[in-house]
């Protein structure tokens, strides 16, 4: 079994790129329902380029309603949830009633309503949803968000988390926020992103791609 931490960076590199595209063919089927499902969702069938121009296209977009609709029943009363005490003791139910108030107070805190409508979305897109436990250093603390099924990439015969060998997230930052993600990489930022002035990059706001890994 290789170790990976004993890999250096141009092997981790070469590593998550191939796992990245050990998923491509499953993905490509992912990306094309997602794109077809949001314009549906979005009243811009593709059947509406068949049209002739002399036609009206006028529509009713009676899906968007729907689906808007199901995600509102579906996050409206969410199930809360239930600590049952280990045992009979005063302590244990102290311990028990603290815990199932302090998961409610996330749930308000964290906003996790307004994150399972995003979810949701995406699961009517493509079929797939997502979501990214991670430690927020704005609040100082856990917290989640949904991510966009099409940005990702997991083992394409796995069925759950513990069955996926990787799970790769690709994602887009400007110069500035990566500056504040990765200060001490200025120099690697910079030279990835084309070399020029970091007054430049910022001016133009330019972005670069990166991915984050579990393998």
């Amino acid at each position: 079994m290789i170790d990976i931490a004993k890999l250096d960076d141009q092997q981790l590199s070469r590593l998550i790129t191939n796992r990245w595209k050990e998923s491509e063919t499953l993905w490509s089927e992912v990306t094309a329902l997602y794109d077809k499902a949001k314009k549906i969702w979005k009243n811009l069938p593709e059947w509406l380029d068949e049209v002739p121009r002399k036609r009206s296209k006028t529509r009713d977009n009676r899906i968007f309603q729907s689906i808007e609709y199901i995600i509102s029943n579906l996050t409206a009363r969410p199930s809360k949830p239930n600590v049952i005490p280990a045992n009979e003791t005063r302590e244990a139910a102290t311990i028990a009633n603290n815990l199932q108030d302090f998961f409610l107070a996330k749930y308000r805190d964290l906003g996790i309503k307004r994150t399972m409508r995003r979810a949701l979305r995406y699961l009517f897109f493509s079929k797939l949803l997502v979501l990214k436990v991670f430690w927020n250093y704005e609040i100082d603390d856990f917290d989640v968000k949904p991510v966009n099924p099409t940005k990702v990439r997991f083992s394409p015969k796995a069925t759950n988390i513990f069955e996926s060998e990787f799970a790769i997230e690709e994602i887009e930052k400007t110069f500035s926020e990566l500056m504040d993600i990765f200060p001490d990489e200025k120099e690697e930022i910079v030279k990835s992103m084309g070399g020029g002035t970091e007054t430049e990059l910022y001016l133009t706001n330019s972005k670069a791609i990166y991915y984050e890994a579990w393998i």
